[in-house]
């Protein structure tokens, strides 16, 4: 039995008989006796109901996950409404091919055999991550790298393009494409369509969300469809009647959890999950703000506080392995926190408020034609005298050993060379556009499995990003207040004290702190680092140097915290790969 959620497949598309080793590696039933030459089977931990398949004759349809708007699409193929979801999807990629991933919304993967060929799908907003390996006529697929890895054919050496983009910054890892950090295995892009008949593969360009048309409408029509399609996309993720919010008290997260209250069923338990400072530290926190919309909505609220030993530097095995690389994000341990909580409630479902500043709460500030003409002027000077590039080193998240920067692989180096591309905000009257991060945000699964607990973002949901893509910049900005989209739909629907708030607290009160009190020993695993050979990939001297000054309280901002933090986790990562006992 897999423990981990995802489709997981076997395949000799020659059809030749399956290895029982590369069957055992990913725990797929084969009937030996009748000399099976495909295994497909799925997993979802946390919502067993998303796992659907459909086996009519020769075909099979996996689907996981859910897709949106069902009735119109029912309708669209001329099939009733109750048609099983991996019966739709079947038949909606017979009849759309590669179109179905910008016509079938919803979060879903979808996988479909038939007639010796293989077509792996995922919608815009991809639900979960699949892998595969393809080598001659062989063809494995999977959510867990480390899993894949074991298989005979497939190398498990840590890749140099790909481990190097996986560590860069935003505007390096546009560039990185379907690349995992294994040379053998690629990634199933959001919005991808792969397909493989024999030794061939055939990928369609990835599908990306269409900017609107500009919006002709009046404020108010635009905030009530906004909020209609941002409440569609919670509905469409409430499968659960056990729900966790977490609930900051800021005006994303206030503003989930007041939607997820109003579209509850009757049966639909719903707790908020609030991230506390720890008993007697003097530390600032959210728990003031989350109380007073737990107690508007009726709500209750448990303060979540992570373990004092749980590491802000070494990720745990589980996150290790599910991050299917080097894990980044710097919050991790109070992630983890909120998911053994919610384990222990057997709540199944977590919504999250993350990346709400693409659309409602963007605090943007409008460029005038003064600062535009300015920026084209510095822009054409720095092209003239090949200035303002950045150094190499600054398009990474972590202290890259230099080695490795004067050699980087043709790929990474030629991203390197690109010229830069800075954001900019919107300008008065132009329509709102794809948001600095767009990218960023659609580069991953909108939802996170985390063990039997799930984490819903629908404030990433596509449809509601490409809505707001077409509406005048203008539009959103009105009396001089700053995100004023979630102000309006507010008004009246939770206390003006959280309505009219100034930007909320970090999430982890703690985060500082813990780097700093811990900062000593995660120093002292550099010595297991560098026998390990990991200097070859990550500038340990430098690490010292940071974690040193940290221990000491003398870390100069937030970036050279990230950036110690962010290559001790990596050093991590490569450690466990090399050797994960």
């Amino acid at each position: 039995m897999n423990d981990r959620t995802g489709i997981y497949g076997l395949f000799n598309l020659d059809g030749a008989p399956l290895e029982p080793r590369d069957a055992a590696i990913l725990a797929l039933p084969v009937d030996l006796d009748a000399r099976a030459c495909a295994s497909v089977h799925a997993v979802d931990l946390a919502d067993p109901g998303a796992v659907q398949t459909d086996r009519t004759g020769d075909a099979v349809t996996v689907l996981l996950g859910r897709m949106g708007d069902v009735a119109t699409l029912a309708a669209r193929l001329g099939m009733d409404a109750r048609t099983p979801g991996a019966t739709l999807a079947r038949e909606a990629l017979r009849r759309f091919g590669p179109d179905i991933r910008h016509i079938v919304a919803g979060e879903w993967t979808l996988l479909h055999q038939e007639q010796g060929c293989v077509t792996l799908a995922s919608s815009l907003a991809m639900r979960d991550r699949l892998l595969y390996a393809h080598k001659g006529t062989r063809l494995a697929l999977g959510p867990d790298l480390r899993q894949l890895s074991r298989l005979s054919w497939v190398c498990g050496d840590l890749d140099d393009t790909g481990l190097l983009f996986a560590l860069g910054r935003q505007d390096l890892r546009a560039a990185m494409g379907d690349r995992t950090v294994l040379a053998d295995v690629r990634a199933l892009d959001p919005g991808g369509h792969v397909s493989f008949r024999t030794s061939h593969r055939r990928a369609a360009p990835r599908a990306l969300p269409a900017r609107a048309p500009s919006w002709r409408g009046g404020f108010e029509d635009a905030m009530e469809q906004g909020q209609a399609l941002l409440e569609q996309s919670v509905r469409e993720q409430m499968w659960s009647d056990r729900i966790g919010c977490l609930l900051s008290g800021g005006l994303d997260s206030s503003t989930l959890a007041w939607l997820v209250a109003r579209n509850r069923q009757p049966q639909t338990t719903i707790r908020c999950l609030t991230s506390t400072a720890p008993p007697g530290s003097g530390l600032a926190d959210e728990t003031p703000a989350a109380g007073i919309v737990a107690s508007h909505l009726g709500l209750p609220m448990d303060p979540i506080v992570p373990d004092e030993p749980a590491s802000a530097y070494r990720p745990t095995t589980a996150l290790l392995r599910e991050s299917n690389g080097p894990a980044l994000g710097p919050r991790h341990y109070l992630y983890d926190a909120f998911a053994a909580h919610s384990t222990a409630l057997r709540i199944p479902l977590l919504f999250d408020g993350q990346f709400g500043e693409y659309t409602f709460t963007y605090p943007f500030a409008l460029w005038s034609l003064r600062e535009r003409a300015r920026d084209a002027v510095r822009r054409l000077r720095a092209y003239r005298e090949q200035i303002g590039t950045p150094a190499p080193e600054q398009h990474f998240h972590v202290f890259i050993a230099r080695q490795r920067l004067t050699a980087a692989p043709g790929p990474v180096a030629a991203a390197l060379a690109a010229p830069p591309n800075p954001t900019r905000p919107p300008a008065r009257g132009k329509p709102w556009g794809m948001l600095p991060g767009f990218q960023k945000i659609l580069a991953a699964p909108a939802s996170l499995a985390l063990g039997a607990v799930r984490i819903a973002q629908p404030f990433r949901d596509p449809r509601l990003l490409t809505f707001f893509s077409g509406l005048p910049a203008n539009l959103l900005q009105r009396r001089g207040q700053d995100r004023v989209p979630v102000r309006h739909i507010l008004t009246g629907q939770l206390p003006d004290t959280i309505r009219l708030q100034a930007k909320g607290l970090p999430i982890s009160p703690d985060y500082e702190a813990r780097l700093i009190r811990q900062a000593t020993e995660a120093r002292s695993r550099i010595g297991r680092f560098r026998r390990a050979g990991i200097d070859e990939w990550l500038d340990l001297d430098d690490l010292d140097a940071a974690l040193a000054q940290i221990a000491a309280g003398r870390a100069c901002d937030q970036n050279q915290l990230f950036k110690a933090q962010l290559t001790a986790m990596t050093a991590e990562f490569i450690l466990w790969w090399r050797d994960p006992s």
